[in-house]
């Protein structure tokens, strides 16, 4: 699938430059840059079995949305809770 290919692409480029996501962003998405806190379960099953055993500074994906699509997500930090959260540009 040419969608999965070019986000893998993106993905690689930013892994691999000194660039801030949001760069990548900018340039690929056509969602606006931002940095949100939000609870697991609003991700898809994809997703989550993605961030589970991600570090903080991973770069996560792609991965199917719950919108529909693909995302790619970089993880900033999981705060502990009763309920599970993410922050992840």
């Amino acid at each position: 699938m040419l969608v999965i290919k070019n986000l893998e692409n993106v993905k690689r480029m930013a892994e691999n430059d000194t660039s801030d996501f949001k760069y990548f962003v900018d340039i690929y998405s056509e969602a606006p840059y931002a940095i949100d806190t939000f609870s697991v379960s609003v991700l898809s099953s994809d997703a989550i079995k993605a961030l589970k055993n991600a570090q903080k500074g991973s770069i996560i994906g792609p991965v199917s949305s719950t919108r529909g699509g693909f995302e790619i997500y970089h993880l900033l930090d999981v705060i502990p809770s009763a309920e599970r959260f993410v922050r992840a540009s």
